[in-house]
């Protein structure tokens, strides 16, 4: 590649590539990000169902799939990843120094990549996204506040009392089912968002260290 093509796209197309640890995973996975947006969906859709349509065996039965579906993939996505183990001090230990001397050899190879390019470009490229990444942080506490990073918790609340007011026939009004939307899209623009903001820490932070010489530390 030429060094004057550096682009982010390139760069996150480089680190997309980097093989992953199956110990312990940081960023939030496709596989969870899918699951979450077809568990909302299905629990706006069985919700809406049980508001439009008439009150008979079809109609709960739609319901109940659509409720099914809810609960199996908010299920999938809370699903941590393999292997499976029981949490401990010393395990959590050993599988966090196995992931780093696994990440450290493509960690290497990444800056090595990033190296070749000229180095007034990882300037400039790092502060940029220096300032892009401080926006977004001022962004997200107008919805969140300082409450953005409780992960799968807000979901497991709210399926608890989805399900814990369930009564048939639904008793939903307009208003109600139009709030749920609401708090379904912004919980799912924040999780966006965060998402976002580590990726874009990541460019930040391998930029700035392929501009130091090889070898050092700050």
């Amino acid at each position: 590649m030429d060094a004057a093509k550096l682009t982010f796209k390139a760069l996150n197309k480089r680190i997309d590539e980097l093989p992953a640890h199956a110990s312990i995973q940081f960023t939030t996975s496709k596989r969870e990000l899918r699951g979450y947006f077809i568990g909302l969906g299905a629990g706006f859709l069985a919700f809406t169902a049980g508001k439009l349509l008439p009150s008979n065996m079809t109609t709960v039965v739609i319901t109940a799939t659509l409720l099914a579906v809810e609960l199996i993939a908010l299920a999938i996505a809370m699903i941590p990843p393999r292997p499976w183990r029981i949490p401990g001090f010393l395990s959590e230990r050993s599988a966090y120094a196995d992931q780093l001397d696994h990440d450290m050899l493509h960690y290497e190879e990444l800056l090595a990549w990033l190296r070749t390019f000229p180095k007034e470009q990882l300037e400039f490229m790092a502060g940029y996204v220096a300032e892009r990444r401080e926006f977004l942080q001022t962004k997200q506490p107008l919805l969140t506040g300082s409450i953005d990073k409780l992960g799968a918790l807000p979901i497991v609340v709210a399926v608890f009392l989805q399900f814990s007011n369930l009564r048939w026939p639904l008793q939903i009004t307009w208003p109600e089912l139009i709030f749920a939307l609401v708090l379904a899209w912004m919980y799912w623009t924040c999780l966006l968002t965060v998402s976002l903001q580590f990726r874009a820490r990541l460019y930040e932070l391998v930029l700035k260290r392929a501009i130091e010489p090889p070898g050092t530390l700050t």
